[in-house]
């Protein structure tokens, strides 16, 4: 099976386990397969690489929020390498529990890794 014939089985076998599209299909991860890269959706990913996956995107957010309001409000009292460690801090828990609640979430439906799935 292709990888786009596993999403077409996934968006059909998915919703009968009472799951709905913002969860196994999230926006990021719908936003890289319409350019065309070949992440598996999340319920379907090793916990680990869900973790750096999930915690490394928040990371860069929150960095870069957290340095637009600096820039443009008021001044940290921690400096660029505060907000740096704290972006990384707040990244790598935003990873592990979200790593945890979807993995949680494909043991409970029993669902295989990415590459094992066939949609059902």
């Amino acid at each position: 099976m292709t990888h786009t014939e596993r999403l077409q089985a996934m968006y059909r076998h998915m919703p009968s386990l009472g799951l709905s599209r913002w969860s196994f299909a999230p926006p990021l991860y719908r936003a890289f397969w319409k350019l065309g890269f070949e992440v598996p959706p999340p319920h379907f990913t090793p916990f680990a690489q869900l973790a750096l996956f999930q915690g490394g995107y928040f990371a860069l957010a929150m960095g870069f929020t957290m340095a637009l309001t600096e820039i443009f409000f008021f001044e940290l009292p921690w400096g660029f390498v505060g907000l740096v460690i704290a972006a990384v801090i707040a990244g790598a828990f935003f990873g592990l529990f979200m790593a945890i609640a979807f993995r949680v979430q494909a043991r409970k439906r029993q669902l295989p890794l990415w590459r094992d799935y066939h949609g059902n």
